[in-house]
């Protein structure tokens, strides 16, 4: 993979399959944590609130569409022999409009991909797929899914 993404900073470089499926795992919650009140405060709490914020459902659902692509082009790449996957997730700006599901569809497409992971071997993450006629392997496309999450939580927390 290249350099660290200079919108969100990730680093997909030491990220081993093991940590892909605990982030991967993790991302529904770290969203829905976004404006939650903070335990530890000792104010009141007035100042956040339990319901995620537009931005923050809107970041979701971008996420939740970025990593199923790069789900369907994993799976590809585990049962077929070097498909051409296509373009790598756009991760652009999320869309002007959130869904209330946002969180749910998040949590969906993340758990799809870990479980998907988790039960491969470990000479499956080095099997590869074309894109624009360049190797890409199955662990840079599950880094993708991890970046796509880790790049629009950075969106949603601002």
């Amino acid at each position: 993979m290249a350099a660290p993404c200079p919108g969100c900073g990730f680093d997909a470089a030491s990220l081993s399959p093991l940590d892909a499926v605990v982030a991967l795992r993790s991302f529904a919650r770290r969203f829905a944590e976004i404006g939650a009140p903070d335990p530890d405060d000792d104010d009141d709490g007035t100042a956040a609130t339990d319901v995620p914020t537009e931005e923050t459902l809107a970041a979701a659902v971008a996420a939740a569409a970025a990593i199923s692509t790069s789900g369907d082009q994993l799976r590809r790449v585990l049962v077929e022999n070097s498909p051409e996957v296509g373009p790598a997730p756009d991760l652009g700006a999320p869309p002007a409009t959130a869904s209330p599901e946002g969180i749910e569809r998040l949590r969906a497409a993340a758990e799809s991909v870990a479980d998907l992971a988790t039960h491969q071997p470990l000479s499956a993450w080095s099997r590869t797929g074309r894109r624009a006629g360049k190797d890409v392997t199955a662990a840079d496309l599950l880094r993708e899914a991890v970046h796509a999450g880790a790049h629009y939580l950075r969106v949603a927390d601002g």
